[in-house]
């Protein structure tokens, strides 16, 4: 459902117009209306401004909190708007980047529960927190996984966590997430393995065996990566990436500050948070 609610905000903010002030009374009354005729009738609205946007006289950034109150969904968007359009986005041509997404990361900051996590590496008791919500087959996680840890050997003090998003069109996912999780237990770690993506045309049976042996303990991490308690904690862990709205992968956060997608200028700026 959110999925849909954030398909049609979308569409609406492709052809609203809206005309009379304040900005924020507009934009809910412009909003609900078109989420109306699409035939949702129960969805709440609140808008909230957060800045003016710099270049732009007139236009503000605004957060948008959905609450679609028929099905008890929830959704968050970013928009920008002036009180009479609405645009997508802004895109800093000589940076490449995107406001809304530049400006999703200073204000869009999640608190997350790290008793649901799975604890890596780093200093546990660290105020510097980096949480990977990642599927271990994901192209993009892969390279967002070789970016972060060339990065992090220039940072001294962080506690790393991994929020396990196995994604149903990856047909390993989640064996590497097993896998990742009986090595922890044998003190080893098996990310830079496991993102490499040489064992993803191998079967099932063959990348036990090849993750067993390096374990140092074949027999005892062959009963791990069949371990209810472990298959139980994927879920658990996927099962609250759902309820945090993570449909895709990778996501990142930095001290509760969201990057999502593999998006370097933003993975820096979290990083530059603990200096």
């Amino acid at each position: 459902m959110k999925k849909t609610l954030l398909a049609v905000l979308s569409v609406i903010l492709l052809v609203s117009n809206i005309f009379a002030a304040p900005v924020e009374d507009n934009l809910k009354s412009a909003l609900i209306d078109n989420f109306k005729k699409r035939g949702l009738n129960e969805i709440e609205l609140k808008i909230t401004s957060l800045k003016a946007i710099d270049d732009l006289k007139g236009f503000y950034f605004f957060k948008v909190d959905i609450f679609d109150r028929a099905r008890n969904r929830s959704a968050k968007q970013y928009i920008i708007s002036d009180g009479k359009y609405i645009l997508p986005d802004i895109i800093n041509i000589k940076e490449g980047s995107s406001i809304i997404k530049d400006y999703a990361f200073e204000y869009d900051i999640e608190q997350l529960d790290l008793s649901k996590l799975t604890f890596v590496k780093g200093n546990k008791n660290s105020n510097n927190i980096i949480i990977d919500a990642s599927d271990f087959q994901c192209p993009f996680c892969r390279k967002a996984h070789t970016y972060l840890e060339e990065k992090l050997k220039n940072v001294k003090d962080y506690a790393f966590y991994m929020l396990h998003v196995p994604l149903s069109i990856h047909d390993k996912a989640v064996l590497y997430a097993k896998i990742f999780e009986a090595g922890l237990k044998l003190n080893k770690n098996f990310a830079d393995e496991l993102y490499s993506g040489k064992y993803d045309n191998m079967q099932t049976e063959e990348i036990i065996a090849k993750f067993a042996e390096m374990s140092g303990n074949p027999d005892k991490f062959k009963k791990l990566v069949d371990d209810k308690f472990i298959e139980d904690k994927i879920k658990s862990e996927e099962a609250y990436a759902q309820s945090l709205g993570i449909q895709s992968t990778p996501v990142l956060f930095f001290n509760g500050r969201k990057v999502e997608g593999y998006n370097t200028q933003l993975i820096d700026k979290g990083l530059n948070l603990f200096k």
